[in-house]
């Protein structure tokens, strides 16, 4: 394994952790009321009210495909560091 920095990996999976933290607060602002307040918004018009709804769906599926890559590619980097301290010598 030419140039494999195990800092650098190390640093990386640093980073997810941030990116993990941040699309689980987003998560939970939007489950926790965020939704509600999307959604009820001042507007009594029909189409406001459907883009509203639409604008929360997405943010919330968002927010989870943010949660479910970064937990994949963090065990990605798991089994990176796993396999480069357990290669046979």
């Amino acid at each position: 394994m030419k140039n494999f920095n195990i800092g650098k990996v190390e640093d990386t999976n640093i980073t997810l952790d941030t990116v993990l933290g941040l699309g689980k607060t987003v998560n939970d602002l939007l489950v926790n009321g965020g939704m509600q307040v999307i959604t009820n918004s001042t507007s009594t018009s029909e189409a406001d009210i459907k883009n509203a709804d639409r604008l929360a769906d997405k943010l919330l599926a968002l927010s989870n495909a943010i949660i479910s890559t970064t937990e994949q590619a963090q065990e990605q980097i798991n089994n990176v560091v796993h396999n480069y301290y357990h290669r046979e010598k």
